[in-house]
């Protein structure tokens, strides 16, 4: 009896490990098949999407950029889904919103092609952004019910950021260009632009790039009207904001037209001088950027945004580096210049001209001796005929800056004492001659710097 009860133990053990072995083994195959399973939907549905590899890794790499504690899926499905249906761009007239987009919105109106934009900036350097994908300006404008719109309209471009751009509708609507060969404009800063650098143009619309790298919202670009205009500053990031402006709410302005140069209005004088002009005509240049070029020419002609640009190197983000670019007065001694202030969000200044006859130099005088004493210096120089007399310029160094201390209104006068200095103090002197031309000082060059310790 305990015999056959032991011998049915063991029969009825062996029996449930072998049920308990088939299960393990059907759970197995269960899991191995649904593993399949996953892997086949998930080839099926990249190919069934018809996206490409490199689509499939920007959505990865955005996807990695989620905080780790978000262990829910379905959660970080829903985010996205709000993300990507929330308000990113609105559109106003005057104060009045007309449309709100999302990136979805913008994305379902944008141009099927990809542009290439040429720029330069005012350092000057070319730059060159390519595969742009976006939406036209136009056509958001369009969308929102403004398509009824003056060229002398405002338009307001703002970024999340608070920057803002303001151009003409003129300006930014008007039809603008890649240039494939404006790189043969680098180094040529201040000149008129190449025709090589003009061959091949092609026509690129003012638009909001939505595959900006590193951004959520759009990026304002848009093209040259010619390959050295300085349009790189303004294609701003973070755009959230367009307004366009009633002629009402806001009129139309003129750029300051540029007064006067370095050597005045015009007239007589030294030849080979070197002009200088005021950028400074307008209030606040750069905000942010290059807000507006004086462009020049000295043949007659008529400047516009293909002539020479004076302040090519420009005032950039705050910093002042004007002066880049300067006209001479020409070996025939005449030159006329002809100037105009061109730039965004208003309309170009009236045509400002300034017509130089350039007259020789009288004689440079000579030094021929300096003495000193207690607190004064006494200076002699070499008599020159035919100049109306001399200016003599003081300064404690040699190289310091030096200053008109007297002015000698006769020729034949050769001998000047400067009284009053301090005692044990090194003093240094030039002296220039001149003579009167329609009313106008014409100076020689500098003599030799000569210099004397007083006691």
């Amino acid at each position: 009896m305990g015999c056959n009860f032991r011998k049915l133990s063991f029969v009825l053990a062996l029996i449930v490990c072998v049920t308990m072995s088939f299960g393990c083994l059907e759970s197995a195959a269960a899991l191995s098949g649904d593993e399949v399973l996953n892997t086949e939907t998930v080839f099926d549905t990249e190919a069934i999407s018809g996206e490409d590899v490199s689509a499939a890794e920007v959505v990865n790499e955005e996807d990695s950029t989620e905080p780790e504690d978000n262990a829910d899926p379905e959660g970080t499905v829903e985010a996205k889904d709000a993300d990507d249906n929330q308000t990113v761009l609105e559109v106003y007239q005057d104060n009045q919103l007309k449309k709100a987009y999302s990136m979805d919105d913008l994305w379902a109106m944008a141009d099927a092609g990809q542009y290439t934009f040429s720029s330069f900036n005012s350092w000057p350097s070319a730059g060159l952004s390519e595969n742009v994908k976006g939406t036209a300006i136009k056509a958001i404008l369009d969308d929102a019910g403004l398509t009824s719109l003056s060229g002398n309209q405002t338009i307001e471009i703002t970024a999340s950021d608070g920057v803002k751009e303001t151009f003409l509708i003129s300006q930014l609507l008007a039809e603008r260009y890649y240039y494939p060969y404006f790189r043969n404009e680098a180094g040529r800063a201040g000149k008129a632009a190449l025709a090589s650098s003009k061959a091949g143009r092609q026509v690129v619309p003012a638009m909001l790039r939505l595959n900006e790298p590193n951004s959520t919202t759009g990026r304002l670009y848009f093209g040259q009207l010619s390959p050295t205009e300085q349009n790189h500053s303004h294609f701003i990031k973070y755009v959230n904001k367009i307004t366009v402006y009633s002629l009402n709410s806001r009129a139309v302005s003129k750029w300051n037209a540029l007064k006067t140069t370095s050597a005045g209005t015009g007239g007589p004088v030294k030849r080979g001088t070197v002009l200088t002009l005021n950028r400074n005509i307008n209030a606040n240049p750069s905000t942010p950027g290059d807000r507006y070029c004086i462009y020049y020419t000295t043949d007659g002609s008529t400047p516009d945004m293909s002539s020479n640009i004076y302040n090519y190197n420009n005032y950039y983000f705050g910093s002042p580096k004007e002066q880049f670019n300067k006209p001479t007065i020409s070996s025939a001694g005449n030159v006329t210049i002809k100037t105009r202030i061109i730039g965004y969000g208003k309309l170009d200044s009236d045509i400002s001209t300034f017509t130089f006859n350039g007259v020789n130099a009288p004689p440079t005088p000579k030094i021929t001796k300096i003495t000193a004493k207690k607190k004064a210096v006494t200076l002699k120089w070499k008599k020159v005929s035919g100049v109306k007399g001399y200016k003599i310029y003081r300064s404690t160094s040699k190289n310091g800056t030096y200053s008109l201390v007297k002015t000698i209104t006769k020729a034949k006068t050769v001998k000047w004492k400067n009284s009053g200095l301090k005692r044990k103090t090194t003093y240094y002197y030039k002296i220039t001659t001149y003579k009167m031309v329609s009313g106008r000082s014409i100076d020689s060059n500098y003599s030799a710097v000569k210099y004397k310790k007083t006691k």
